[in-house]
């Protein structure tokens, strides 16, 4: 890195970072979090929203992405009672 950085709280999912240490080890390692996505990742065949020329109005023209694993997803019917009471009333 050249230039310092300053993390100062969490509360979204990282590209290869399932636990705080395992994301900080990955910004201290300085690896790329991007891969091309597939059909998985936009649960439809990405050629469907891809398109090479940039500016098509639609499209994507690039597959290379920080995507999420979906099994990483936290959702809220998965959510117990105790979870929503708990939840900070700022969002």
């Amino acid at each position: 890195m050249t230039s310092p950085i300053a993390i100062t709280g969490f509360a979204c999912l990282f590209p290869d970072g399932d636990s705080l240490e395992s994301f900080a080890n990955f910004l201290n390692e300085e690896r790329p979090s991007w891969r091309t996505a597939t059909d998985e990742d936009f649960s439809l065949p990405t050629q469907q929203f891809f398109s090479s020329t940039r500016g098509t109005p639609h499209r994507l023209y690039c597959r290379q992405g920080g995507y999420i694993d979906e099994r990483k997803v936290v959702k809220p019917a998965d959510w117990t009672e105790e979870d929503w009471r708990n939840l900070d009333p700022s969002y």
